[in-house]
């Protein structure tokens, strides 16, 4: 095997010598010489728990064997966690406990880590521009985390232009007058920063101006749309079946 030197395509070989027990003749061979055998080897090692340590240590890979270890520590705190969560919680918590082990093996490979978050990592998950609404959800879900949901709404739809975000929301939220109100006034508050480019007021402005569409009070809407001096949505609601009732509004000093 090491005279011929092809070590990826003779992987048939390391079958044979762990099958008789002798995988350590291997390690025996002077192989820090053959680089490709090393190579070769702990590819073929990947996800064997018992000689991948050994072949690790003999190459001096600590960092491997740091990871290794990490890996199954995190394993066993994963386990611990959901036993315990199944015992203190109903078989409704225990399917929420579910979707976010899930979760949690989705982001491993980003190191994020969702088990025993605090709350102080749970907003902040759930805020980022780079979660779905329904991974946030799952968040939420299994921690009873109450959240608002406001600044959520606010980095993904205003910020971010991000409608499939708001779409996903409607199907499992209400919207509320209140709510509008509340992304209204952050939006009020992000465009008086100095800061703030003009394009970026302008990109904003677009995305407030069609989410207050979504106030079912058509008053309020019109009023809200006064304060943020959207004309276009003033005119287009004086033009529709209701513009002759804002107009009496408007004459009696009423709106």
């Amino acid at each position: 095997m090491t005279g011929i030197g092809r070590y990826s395509e003779m992987t048939y070989c390391f079958d044979l010598f762990k099958e008789n027990n002798e995988f350590e003749l291997l390690l025996s061979k002077r192989i820090e010489k053959a680089p490709q055998l090393r190579i070769a080897l702990l590819d073929y090692l990947k996800g064997d728990k018992e000689v991948f340590p050994l072949v690790a240590l003999r190459f001096c890979l600590y960092r491997e064997i740091a990871e290794n270890h990490e890996k199954r520590r995190f394993v066993v705190k994963l386990l611990n966690f959901m036993f315990n969560w199944c015992l203190d919680y109903s078989a409704d918590s225990c399917g929420k406990l579910a979707q976010l082990i899930a979760l949690q093996i989705h982001y491993l490979p980003q190191n994020t880590l969702l088990i025993n978050m605090n709350s102080t990592q749970i907003e902040a998950f759930i805020e980022n521009k780079n979660i779905n609404f329904f991974e946030a959800l799952i968040i939420a879900d299994a921690y009873q985390y109450n959240t608002s949901w406001v600044n959520a709404v606010f980095n993904h739809v205003i910020l971010n232009n991000d409608w499939n975000y708001w779409s996903d929301y409607i199907t499992r939220r209400d919207i509320s007058t209140s709510f509008i109100e509340e992304l209204v006034h952050k939006y009020i508050q992000f465009i008086s920063n100095q800061n703030v480019s003009n394009e970026r007021v302008i990109q904003t402005k677009k995305c407030i101006q069609k989410l207050i569409q979504y106030i079912s009070d058509f008053e309020m809407r019109f009023r809200m749309a006064s304060k943020l001096s959207l004309t276009e949505v003033n005119h287009q609601m004086i033009n529709e079946e209701s513009g002759a009732y804002l107009q009496d509004l408007r004459r009696n000093g009423l709106l």
